[in-house]
């Protein structure tokens, strides 16, 4: 994976909404990396029904050591391509044996990220807590207490400076990364379904972050 700025995966999410959402606000649902990119869209402007993150990134659970910090703002001004290896573990990804043999057998898993992508994510992950307060829609996080992928104290510091309304954290005690993708999803599912049917019908239909 290589981009200069996240903001590149943001115009091309921002295109897909023109087109398959028009002018209606939608529920919109990101997982890990893809609740990292589901936060950024909303402080930014995208106006939402509700925001549902699963596991979202907003503080790698992996250590990186300060050696290979160090080694990597060198290379991204010099060989901002250069690679290195992610570093995720399979097993915390999902504990169904079925999902986790598709997943070792995916040629599209990314197994490697350039520094530049690296440091693009991590001022990212910045502004992502800098502007926790534009987050006025409902918010739904689900977050598995044994997954160490990213770093599940995060999303609890994180979530009571937004100002969402309703905001809750439903947490899945034993369960690692990918909610969706273990033994027992459809009780993830379920929780999801139930939450967003609860909320307000009088609730205003545009929701996301102030203009």
């Amino acid at each position: 994976m290589d981009v200069a700025a996240v903001e590149e995966y943001l115009d091309d999410l921002r295109e897909l909404r023109a087109e398959f959402c028009g002018n209606d606000p939608p529920v919109l649902l990101g997982h890990s990396f893809g609740g990292l990119l589901a936060i950024r869209l909303v402080q930014t402007g995208m106006s939402v029904q509700a925001l549902v993150l699963s596991a979202p990134l907003l503080k790698l659970g992996l250590h990186v050591p300060s050696w290979k910090l160090w080694l990597g703002r060198h290379l991204c001004q010099w060989a901002p391509r250069t690679r290195f290896r992610t570093g995720l573990d399979p097993y915390n990804m999902t504990r169904d044996p079925e999902y986790l043999a598709r997943r070792r057998a995916d040629p599209l898993i990314q197994k490697f990220v350039t520094v530049r992508w690296f440091f693009a994510v991590q001022r990212a992950l910045d502004a992502a807590h800098r502007d926790a307060g534009r987050i006025t829609c409902p918010l739904l996080a689900v977050q598995g207490t044994d997954d160490w992928t990213v770093d599940p104290e995060a999303l609890r510091q994180w979530l009571p400076r937004t100002n969402a309304a309703p905001r809750e954290l439903i947490e899945f005690p034993e369960r690692v990364h990918e909610l969706l993708n273990d033994r027992d999803w459809e009780t993830v599912v379920d929780r999801v379904a139930d939450w967003l049917e609860a909320l307000p019908a009088s609730s205003p239909s545009r929701f996301g972050a102030p203009e």
